[in-house]
């Protein structure tokens, strides 16, 4: 058989007839997931001030992203500002935390919402 995941849809494809009354399923694993970014948790949005004290709401797509997809989204929505400063975005897996720098060094983060 072939197997299509999509997501929540899911198909199955038999190649060759069978013949049979009826079919029974042996083994469904259904996994219990969420995405642990979404506007449901309110940790979509975020503010930050640059270097020239001009607010920015910075929006991340709700999801479910790995470590290095989250510093990457981060990164790219950051430098998607009107904002002339440069962001960087990096994941520390030793110690688990995120780093946000800027070429000029002066900028704040607020998170509460948005």
């Amino acid at each position: 058989s072939s197997q299509k995941n999509t997501g929540i849809n899911f198909s199955c494809t038999i190649r060759r007839p069978l013949h049979a009354f009826a079919y029974s399923i042996k083994k469904v694993i259904i996994p219990y997931s969420w995405y642990p970014v979404s506007s449901q948790k309110k940790n979509t949005t975020f503010r930050i001030t640059d270097s020239t004290s001009t607010a920015y709401n910075v929006t991340i797509t709700a999801g479910s992203y790995t470590n290095s997809e989250l510093a990457t989204q981060l990164q790219i929505q950051l430098n998607n500002l009107a904002s002339t400063d440069t962001f960087t975005v990096t994941f520390d897996g030793k110690t688990g935390k995120f780093t946000v720098t800027d070429d000029t060094g002066n900028f704040q983060i607020n998170w509460t919402h948005a």
